[in-house]
């Protein structure tokens, strides 16, 4: 399974909302996809994270509960919905990313709810959590994965930012084991924990 076209143009119609500040009210998604394809080319490298974050991981997404720890405005929500989990949560602090989010959730077949909440005042229960590039902004990252509840966990952090990783692996090693650790970039990297049983 790879990004297909329809999967980039979703991708490239979420940044307009975003970054163009455009309201899906005044362009919605059926609207975009009659319009002529741009020149606009996808990342690369976003083809290589759809594989490492999603696809490698489809095991412990697909028929799960999944929570997606700093959604921003949603543009991951599809990629989630091509490995089929049994519903998703998203959460994020920025009510503008959240308005962004829950219309993202209305296009995709997996039931979705966004939410604006930090990771500290939620109630971090699933079957997989994801931190995607996001415990660099947390105020408290070690509260919240003292509260974390479930038995997949998958963390993409920056190496070279407030937290050393290193340190964050041996924090989770008293709940959780190491399952798989792929560098991403020089200054990133993937981890995916799992509960000792």
């Amino acid at each position: 399974m790879e990004l297909q076209k329809i999967d980039k143009r979703m991708f490239e119609y979420l940044g307009h909302l975003r970054f163009g500040k455009v309201d899906h009210a005044n362009l919605s998604w059926n609207d975009y996809l009659s319009r002529p394809s741009s020149d606009w080319q996808f990342p690369v490298d976003l083809n290589d994270y759809f594989r490492m974050v999603f696809l490698e991981n489809e095991d412990i997404i697909k028929n799960k509960k999944i929570i997606d720890v700093g959604c921003e405005y949603g543009n991951k929500i599809p990629w989630f919905d091509k490995m089929n989990p049994n519903e998703l949560t998203c959460i994020d602090p920025n009510p503008q990313d959240i308005y962004i989010a829950n219309y993202v959730g209305q296009l995709v077949d997996t039931p979705t709810t966004c939410v604006v909440s930090t990771a500290e005042s939620f109630d971090l229960d699933a079957d997989t959590i994801f931190m995607l590039s996001v415990n660099h902004h947390l105020a408290d990252e070690f509260l919240v994965y003292n509260k974390i509840n479930c038995k997949y966990l998958i963390i993409d952090t920056w190496t070279d930012r407030n937290t050393n990783y290193s340190d964050l692996a041996q924090f989770l090693s008293k709940k959780y084991e190491l399952e798989a650790q792929k560098k991403i970039k020089e200054n990133r990297v993937l981890l995916r924990f799992k509960r000792y049983e």
